[in-house]
């Protein structure tokens, strides 16, 4: 193969992970069932990765054997490593705590998952940003973009990573197995109708929809109580199993997890904040290097 086709199908590559990376973090607006898949599917394109990868990896392992690692290496390989483990452990966590593929269920390991997933989302943008040169020269430079309309989109991204920073549950996200909070109780021994409200409201994209769900759930009309007691009192064990078989249940007993349509100006909406949020972290990254590179250079004998 020659090393222009390498290059094209590692770009290819990269892309197809960036764009089913950011739908896995939007499971509300596709559904449960495509985000257990999609999360397996993606070792997938992980592995190829690796694999187009690998001289430069065996290099590094072999530098590392012989004289040790430094500067940018050092910083890529335990980068590297963090983002397999974190990676490693959504898979665990996502297999374990599963509704749809999986009968384990565990739903005590669903903070956990959060919190893993949030911090694969930052080492991959860190990961990009890194590598960001391969990608500039490879495909961004193609694109002849003026340096000023390249300064504005990248300010853009920027601005709307920080938006989504602080209008998503991406923090929450964070603070999950170590902040105690009601709608993790609800997750760990509540019935189908709380676990799934509970969920709903730490996903990802819900944002103010999801605290209002929260809201609506904790306090909720006693006439509805009254209603929800008797309709689930009237449902028979033979009709809940027939839903579940059907699909009605969602990703818990008893109740959808999504019961809005699909809509694509939602989708790209939540895609869009999940993709600011991944440019963020790897804008970060680059501008921290650029500012190592300076000061090294600052401080090197001339």
């Amino acid at each position: 193969m020659s090393a222009s086709a390498n290059v094209s199908i590692r770009i290819i590559l990269d892309i197809l992970l960036i764009g089913l990376l950011i739908t896995l973090f939007n499971k509300n607006e596709i559904s449960l069932m495509y985000h257990e898949i999609a999360g397996l599917v993606f070792l997938v394109p992980v592995c190829i990765h690796l694999l187009f990868n690998w001289t430069w990896v065996n290099g590094v392992i072999r530098k590392f054997v012989r004289t040790g690692l430094h500067g940018k290496t050092r910083v890529l390989m335990a980068v590297n490593i963090l983002l397999t483990l974190s990676w490693t452990a959504v898979m665990v966590t996502g297999v374990l705590s599963s509704k749809k593929l999986f009968p384990f269920g565990i739903t005590a390991l669903i903070p956990w998952h959060f919190f893993v997933s949030a911090l694969a989302l930052i080492l991959t943008g860190v990961h990009f940003g890194l590598n960001w040169n391969f990608f500039r020269e490879a495909f961004v430079e193609k694109l002849r973009l003026s340096r000023s309309l390249a300064i504005c989109l990248a300010a853009v991204m920027i601005g709307a990573g920080c938006y989504s920073a602080v209008t998503t549950n991406f923090g929450r996200w964070i603070s999950a197995p170590f902040v105690p909070r009601p709608e993790h109780t609800a997750m760990h021994t509540g019935t189908g109708t709380e676990s799934a409200a509970a969920l709903e409201s730490m996903a990802l994209d819900s944002g103010e929809k999801g605290a209002l769900a929260k809201k609506d759930h904790v306090n909720p009309d006693r006439s509805q109580i009254r209603t929800g007691r008797r309709q689930s009192a009237g449902r028979t064990a033979s009709d809940r199993g027939s839903a579940a078989a059907h699909g009605d249940a969602g990703a818990f007993p008893g109740v959808r997890l999504h019961s809005k349509p699909f809509s694509w100006t939602s989708f790209l909406a939540a895609v869009s904040s999940c993709f600011s949020l991944f440019f963020l972290f790897a804008a970060v990254a680059l501008a921290l290097e650029k500012l190592m590179k300076r000061r090294r250079q600052e401080n090197s004998p001339c």
